[in-house]
């Protein structure tokens, strides 16, 4: 419950900015941003089979990760598709990586 407390309050505050930032706000701001969210997570060492081991900061230089790489292709002229397709790549060499092969060559 605590956990859905503390998403809530991010999630309001986070909206607050984009507000403050934007100028307006709708129903559907910050729709397919769900990539960007699990992106930024694997890539900051959150393991994708949960766990309670995990340290915050790993989810913060994940983000920055992520925004880094999404600002540089697109200041390089990159196509949105195709900057969304290169963070596709990313997340599934990462999640691949994340998996070590048991002694059977089974993916764990």
């Amino acid at each position: 419950m605590i956990a859905y407390i503390i998403s809530g309050i991010t999630v309001g505050i986070a909206g607050f900015i984009l507000m403050a930032r934007a100028g307006s706000v709708s129903t559907s701001t910050g729709q397919g941003m769900e990539m960007n969210v699990v992106t930024a997570l694997v890539l900051g060492g959150v393991p994708l089979s949960g766990g309670s081991k995990v340290k915050m900061i790993g989810a913060v230089v994940g983000s920055f990760s992520v925004i880094l790489l999404r600002n540089g292709l697109i200041i390089l002229g990159v196509n949105e598709r195709v900057v969304e397709g290169i963070q596709g790549l990313v997340l599934l060499l990462l999640v691949f990586l994340t998996y070590v092969k048991n002694k059977d060559g089974v993916l764990e």
